[in-house]
């Protein structure tokens, strides 16, 4: 009853670990980004398809390019200097005004949105 169960369900553990492996061949550009910027896709599928299972919502569906744009970056890859963030492979980047209370957490990422 177990293997019937396990065939075809993978967990987001599973498929990471996937992706990595194939990661260095078809993927070798996603050496140059961010870690966080495929983990973060790997925590919100699984989050999505437990909501999905559990029935309090629909079918995930794909995000739109250009809509809500946004990426994660961790704590310990940012710098905050009065109006200024810097962001790695970025640089320093004027922000419109200071942020005000800032928590430092080791283990939280930060969602920005992207300028255009």
């Amino acid at each position: 009853m177990e293997s019937s169960i396990s065939i075809g369900v993978k967990t987001a553990l599973e498929l990471k670990k996937q992706f990595n492996a194939i990661k260095p061949i078809e993927f070798p550009w996603m050496y140059e980004v961010t870690k966080y910027a495929s983990q973060q896709a790997f925590i919100h599928l699984q989050t999505a398809f437990n909501r999905f299972f559990q029935g309090s919502c629909r079918y995930p569906q794909f995000k739109k390019k250009g809509h809500h744009d946004s990426f994660y970056i961790g704590n310990d890859q940012i710098q905050l200097d009065g109006k200024r963030i810097k962001l790695p492979k970025l640089g320093w980047i004027k922000m419109r005004e200071a942020l005000r209370l800032f928590l430092w957490k080791a283990n939280q990422c930060n969602c920005i949105a992207c300028c255009k």
